[in-house]
């Protein structure tokens, strides 16, 4: 975290800070689900080896739930700000402050099932495992082996970014006859708080909804 503030004028304060931070995946987000699937109800076709399923020579382990490739979450906050009459003394003190939180790596449920990830199996080749190519997948003219293990585990791919400005007034008024009176709001206008699931798709705004 660094910040710093600077005043120009005894009436005007301007400051700014940024802080960086990480989050560590959970037990639950490390843990991994293993199963054995040898007879689905329905067979999913392998793109690499035409006319086969991935099960037709053999069964496969799936892997779901958490995974151990996750890394850390990051995130990232700017903060900017102008405070009138800063000491607050003799005049109400009022205050500005914007601030955006942006954080990456996100850790969510791998989006696809089996059917897609064979479908992008080249976007995530990590997570198809495949046994070598044998002989008599060669003499059939195959060029990879079967599949032998697939990981549906959790993944580093999701984002927020939230968008805030904070209004403050703190106003104090002596009187001689009445003693003290205080006079203080708060506000906050949030413009942007948007989510994705995985790189490369739409934001999803959540402002109004």
């Amino acid at each position: 975290t660094g910040g710093a503030r600077f005043l120009p004028t005894p009436w005007l304060m301007l400051r700014g800070s940024v802080a960086t931070g990480q989050l560590p995946p959970t037990l639950r987000q490390l843990q991994s689900d293993q199963s054995v699937v040898e007879n689905p109800s329905v067979p999913v076709p392998d793109p690499r080896r035409p006319g086969r399923t991935t099960t037709q020579d053999g069964p496969y382990i799936l892997l779901q739930g958490g995974s151990h490739r996750i890394r850390q979450e990051a995130g990232r906050t700017i903060s900017l700000g102008v405070v009138v009459n800063p000491s607050g003394r003799s005049g109400p003190r009022f205050s500005v402050d914007y601030s955006r939180i942006d954080t990456r790596r996100e850790i969510v449920d791998f989006p696809l099932g089996v059917a897609g990830l064979m479908a992008a199996e080249a976007a995530y080749p990590e997570r198809v495992v495949r046994a070598p190519l044998s002989p008599a997948d060669a003499a059939l003219g195959l060029t990879v082996g079967r599949v032998v293990s697939l990981d549906l585990g959790m993944i580093n791919a999701g984002g927020t970014v939230v968008e805030a400005v904070d209004f403050d007034l703190d106003w104090t008024v002596q009187t001689t006859a009445s003693g003290e009176f205080r006079i203080y709001g708060a506000a906050t206008w949030q413009p942007t708080f948007r989510r994705r699931a995985q790189e490369g798709v739409v934001w999803v705004e959540r402002v109004g909804y």
